[in-house]
């Protein structure tokens, strides 16, 4: 019940499950999932994988044998070193390929990063101020700072994944420019609504037809 305060000594005893749970969940889960990539990094799958295995495999065996004195012949070197360091890519990816399967190899972390701003736009936003204007400018600076990150970093390894995830922070942030104007306004006129709701639609569209367009490489396939 909302209307119940928690500050009382009835629920005193209670902090210490609730500080308990905030740091095994929404705090322990995304550390976990952080160092648990951070901890495997070197043997995450190259941005190359899986679809130019064969492509690459060649240049690792050209390289290979440019520094060795006495080289193994290409099917031998095959067997013995790439396919199973092929198979060690596999089995990384179907544990937790989840976490880090749409972004670059250089941007394992980033998962972690959306986790942690997830939290801050469902959770800690509620905490900023007992004023909805200044939770609503919090949650605005958090889409810009997240859009601005995005644009800089370029973590997916595809394009078009990068361009969905913008387009989803942009409706975010014209859905809180619109509730700060009614908010400020005591409400809108009809056309100010019209405006907005074709704002937001747009994106929306937009990004349902990138994701329809994905290619076959871009998905989380089970390879």
């Amino acid at each position: 019940d909302l209307a119940l305060s928690c500050e009382t000594a009835e629920y005193a005893s209670h902090r210490s499950y609730a500080w308990f749970g905030v740091l095994v969940f929404p705090i322990g889960v995304a550390v976990f999932f952080t160092a648990l990539v951070g901890y495997n990094r070197h043997k995450l799958p190259p941005d190359w994988w899986p679809s130019r295995t064969e492509e690459q495999g060649k240049i690792e065996y050209e390289a290979y044998a440019k520094h060795t004195a006495s080289p193994q012949p290409y099917g031998v070197w095959l067997a013995n070193t790439w396919h199973p360091q092929l198979a060690t890519y596999k089995k990384v990816f179907r544990r937790f390929g989840f976490l880090f399967a749409a972004y670059k190899h250089d941007y394992w972390w980033f998962e972690g990063l959306v986790t942690v701003y997830k939290l801050c736009m469902t959770t800690l936003i509620i905490f900023v101020s007992e004023q909805d204007e200044e939770k609503i400018l919090f949650g605005m600076l958090g889409c810009t700072v997240m859009l601005g990150t995005l644009s800089f970093c370029q973590p997916y390894k595809h394009a078009a994944i990068l361009s969905i995830n913008a387009v989803g922070q942009l409706v975010v942030l014209l859905i809180l420019f619109s509730a700060q104007f009614l908010l400020l306004n005591d409400g809108a006129s009809d056309w100010f609504a019209a405006v907005m709701v074709v704002l937001v639609i747009t994106p929306l569209v937009a990004g349902v037809r990138l994701t329809m367009q994905l290619p076959e490489e871009a998905l989380l396939l089970d390879v």
